[in-house]
């Protein structure tokens, strides 16, 4: 993942969304819950975490990379 990847952001781990899958009390609405954004710079060098432009709000916030998915990797 680098800095203009256009990524989901899941509202879990792709572990816990495995976990919760398999489990027949959590909709797939809820397992697969996202929100898209944007790659950008940050200045901290996290190897954990990117930080992501928002797309429903315009914010940006730092997110563990096992929360994202890569839609569309830039070039």
């Amino acid at each position: 993942m680098q800095v203009g990847d256009l990524v989901r952001v899941y509202d879990f781990s792709h572990v816990a969304r495995k976990r919760m899958a398999a489990q027949p009390r959590w909709g797939s609405e809820q397992v697969d819950a996202h929100m898209v954004g944007l790659i950008v710079a940050s200045d901290g060098c996290a190897l954990k975490h990117r930080r992501v432009l928002r797309c429903v709000d315009g914010e940006w916030e730092d997110y563990n990379v096992n929360r994202l998915e890569v839609i569309n990797a830039s070039r």
